[in-house]
């Protein structure tokens, strides 16, 4: 499963996010395999727009007309002749007032699904690719069926991929990423204010912390801001594993003549408020730190995101 910008794709658990661009509102994705098998497919791409007005079949058979006509030219330019189908969905989901399946194949072969959602209001277009001998329309036809594109929880966002899978409230929108197999962060900020979220993922967690306690690797992590000598540092569990649990209020030099001092000339109130937890997971070796900067203190915001966080996902 891969879960990005309120989209949920049941890839394989191989699949790796290799590229994103835009936002909520438009934007796009690429998910690929780590090897290439001539039997399976070896990426999804899709790509999202807000269209807030009604569509029909009718108008998502002209948008996806430019991928049909592509995949002609790319036959022409081999030498043979392009095979392509678009029909109808058979058990249309009631918050989709137009969908459309689409397959083609030339020198590749691709499997998509057009729909446009009353719920958020976009419309998608998603496309598995393989090879054009492969045997893998059944399990490109399962994924692009699985696929949702709001969460089931009003309110939340998911966010996974490479064994991170979080919610934040969505009221938050992502402003910022590092994707890399070996560290993931996703930092997220609430309208224009200073509130923010940041999710963070190290991998090789037996090399990142090299035996030091989670408090000792919590302050190399953390040297750009300073909390007053106020703040509190406690035991805690999080998803069955120890974790350490950090509250306090942000402050000192370091902070007032960075990132606080700054907010002040921008006039906007400084998000002194923190509150941040911090663990390892053994059975992925992998650690996490989700930290929580408010205008205004609120234990709610991060114990909610906890609640609905996984590590050492199926």
């Amino acid at each position: 499963m891969i879960a990005w910008q309120g989209l949920e794709m049941p890839c394989p658990r191989d699949w790796n996010l290799t590229a994103v661009g835009g936002d909520y509102r438009q934007g796009s994705l690429r998910a690929e395999a780590p090897d290439i098998d001539d039997r399976l497919p070896y990426c999804i791409e899709v790509r999202w727009a807000t269209i807030t007005k009604s569509q029909s079949d009718a108008d998502l058979d002209v948008r996806i007309k430019p991928l049909i006509t592509s995949a002609e030219k790319e036959a022409k330019k081999a030498g043979i002749v392009a095979e392509t189908s678009v029909k109808g969905v058979r058990e249309r989901r009631p918050d989709r007032d137009a969908e459309r399946s689409f397959r083609w194949t030339s020198e590749r072969a691709g499997s998509g699904r057009i729909w446009h959602c009353i719920e958020c209001g976009r419309v998608v277009i998603a496309q598995v690719y393989g090879h054009a001998n492969g045997s893998y329309h059944a399990m490109a036809s399962q994924m692009l069926a699985g696929m949702t594109c709001h969460s089931a929880e009003k309110g939340w966002v998911r966010w996974r991929l490479f064994d991170l899978d979080v919610r934040v409230p969505d009221a938050y929108t992502l402003v910022s990423q590092q994707i890399m197999n070996i560290y993931v962060q996703l930092v997220f900020q609430r309208g224009q204010t200073n509130d923010r979220v940041s999710v963070e993922q190290w991998g090789l967690a037996n090399v990142q912390l090299k035996g030091a306690y989670l408090d000792e690797w919590f302050d190399l992590k953390n040297n750009s801001f300073v909390l007053d000598n106020k703040s509190v540092r406690e035991e805690g569990v999080v998803m069955g594993h120890p974790s350490l649990m950090v509250r306090g209020k942000r402050g000192g030099a370091l902070y007032w003549t960075g990132e606080g001092g700054a907010s002040l000339i921008r006039l906007k109130m400084p998000a002194l408020s923190y509150s941040g937890a911090l663990w390892e997971c053994p059975d992925n070796n992998k650690t996490y730190l989700i930290q929580v900067f408010l205008r205004k203190q609120n234990k709610e915001v991060l114990s909610d995101i906890l609640e609905r966080a996984r590590c050492h996902v199926q």
